[in-house]
Formats: C-alpha cells, sequence, structure tokens
C-alpha cells in the first residue's frame, strides 16, 4: 500500500458512516470522544481512497474554539498529516476572525509548540472554553491548556 500523504485528501466530515470511522480513529489513538457531536463540531479527516486516515475538530464556543480530537492513524504517523491538519483548522476566515484557539492535552505538548501554541495557566482559559465538557469533565486537571498565539 502506498502511504503518502500527497495521495491523501483532505475534506470535512458530514455524515454519520464518516463520524463513526473518527470515532474509530479516536478510540485506536486513545483520544476521548464521548461528547463529541456531529453536529456541533468542525470536523475535517485525511482520507486514502475511502479509508479515513486522519482527524482533527474545532468547536465553537462563543467567539472562541476549541482543537480537539487531532488524530493520525498509525501508518500514516510521521508524515505531517497532523501538522497540515491543524495548519488548516487554524488558517480558516472563521476562525482567525475568532476570539482565540485553544486545547487541552496529557501528551503532545511538544507537538502543540511547533504549530504556535504556549501553554497558559488553565485560570487563563475564557470561561466559555472552560465550561465546555472537554475542559470540565473529559480531560483531567493534569491536562496542559494552549492557546494559538502565531500569527495573533
Amino acid at each position: 500500500m502506498e502511504t503518502s500523504k500527497r495521495n491523501a485528501t483532505w475534506k470535512a466530515i458530514t455524515t454519520a458512516d464518516a463520524f463513526a470511522n473518527v470515532k474509530g480513529l479516536l478510540n485506536q489513538s486513545g483520544l476521548r470522544h464521548d461528547d463529541l457531536r456531529l453536529e456541533d463540531t468542525w470536523m475535517f479527516g485525511y482520507f486514502y481512497e475511502d479509508e479515513l486516515i486522519a482527524t482533527a475538530a474545532l468547536e465553537p464556543y462563543d467567539g472562541y474554539w476549541l482543537l480537539r480530537s487531532v488524530a493520525v492513524a498509525r501508518p500514516w504517523r510521521g508524515q505531517g498529516l497532523g501538522t497540515e491538519q491543524v495548519k488548516q483548522l487554524v488558517a480558516l476566515p472563521e476562525v482567525q476572525a475568532g476570539k482565540g484557539v485553544y486545547l487541552l492535552t496529557e501528551t503532545s505538548s511538544g507537538f502543540f509548540t511547533k504549530l504556535g501554541f504556549r501553554e497558559i495557566p488553565r485560570s487563563q482559559t475564557p470561561q466559555a472554553i472552560s465550561k465546555s465538557t472537554q475542559f470540565s469533565d473529559l480531560c483531567p486537571q493534569t491536562a496542559i491548556v494552549m492557546k494559538y498565539t502565531e500569527s495573533r
């Protein structure tokens, strides 16, 4: 199987079948998705032929954005798909016009730092983001909060 990212297509996740594949990839990656809903989330993925090989999502909260569910299938890791997804999402006009992009991570702060995110104290998280299920319930208190600062 050719596993080159140049053969992969990035597109929005809009169907229940594709969303089920997102959940499967998140499970394989060890990422929680209990509260993830297709209707409330801007979800995108890379597809090789019909197979979902990478995914990332943004959730809007009163003008702020929560980046989450960034995952790449094992055979495709190391080819820059996660990086490309994050770059494409933060470059969306609606995101650029927003109040900021935040995320929570337990293990990938180094990855996100390279993409322009910086760690912030939990107390500096906007109330709209801190009320999200991911912030208040799914991610532990030890999760690092990060804010996108590149180009801002």
